[in-house]
């Protein structure tokens, strides 16, 4: 677990290797049913959170996403299915 605030502020991108370059994917937060976010809109946060997002695994793969930037402690699951 990550004890203390990162000096790297904005978090890099996050790349994910192995997907199909040919499909797109939609990567969103995952919850449980009634359970609200607790990633807020102040700073460090990405504007595609509470919506989540679609891309192609291209650019999964070789660009890669900015997730929110998290306080020490704090953790998200996030879950990525192919359209």
């Amino acid at each position: 677990p990550r004890l203390r605030t990162s000096a790297q502020r904005p978090s890099p991108a996050l790349c994910l290797p192995g997907l199909d370059s040919s499909i797109s994917y939609r990567l969103r937060e995952l919850l449980p049913k009634g359970i609200k976010s607790a990633i807020g809109e102040g700073e460090g946060t990405v504007s595609w959170w509470h919506e989540g997002l679609e891309l192609p695994g291209t650019v999964l793969q070789r660009a890669g996403i900015r997730l929110p930037d998290l306080n020490p402690m704090q953790t998200v699951l996030m879950v990525l299915t192919a359209q």
